[in-house]
């Protein structure tokens, strides 16, 4: 009964995971000022869905409830060039951290971002994996089928 009781709580706390991700970040020009105002989007590569939000007074952003997938940023504001960064992977559940620091130009201008290093989740110390549905029905389980 007690090994029913743990299997019933694993399976609710893996279902209360959310099945989205999230970026956030702060974007700031060349000295470090924040850039306020600033129209931040997240466009989902393989659909061409986009998920737009702005920076605040102190330049901070978040795009919340991403689908997990690969997406292009892009970050602009008056009087600076726009930024673009390709193959950006959020995965479900992620709280990923982008900090954009923009350039002075024009809007016509954009800076591409490619060869950085993968971004890792520095908002929460978990990890997270998911599990298809096969392997799910796989699991095996106690007293069905095994013999002990």
């Amino acid at each position: 009964m007690r090994s029913l009781a743990l299997v019933f709580l694993a399976a609710m706390t893996g279902f209360s995971q959310d099945a989205r991700g999230r970026i956030a970040g702060r974007i700031t020009d060349g000295s470090g000022a924040a850039v306020p105002a600033a129209e931040v989007a997240a466009i989902k590569q393989d659909t061409g869905v986009r998920v737009v939000s702005q920076s605040s007074a102190e330049g901070v952003f978040e795009l919340p409830l991403l689908p997990p997938g690969t997406y292009r940023v892009e970050a602009q504001s008056a009087g600076f060039k726009r930024y673009v960064r390709d193959g950006f992977d959020v995965r479900a559940g992620e709280r990923l951290t982008l900090d954009v620091t923009l350039e002075i130009g024009q809007i016509t201008e954009s800076v591409n971002v490619t060869g950085q290093a993968a971004l890792i989740e520095t908002g929460t110390a978990t990890m997270g994996h998911v599990v298809d549905r096969r392997s799910l029905i796989e699991l095996p389980l106690p007293g069905h089928g095994c013999p002990n």
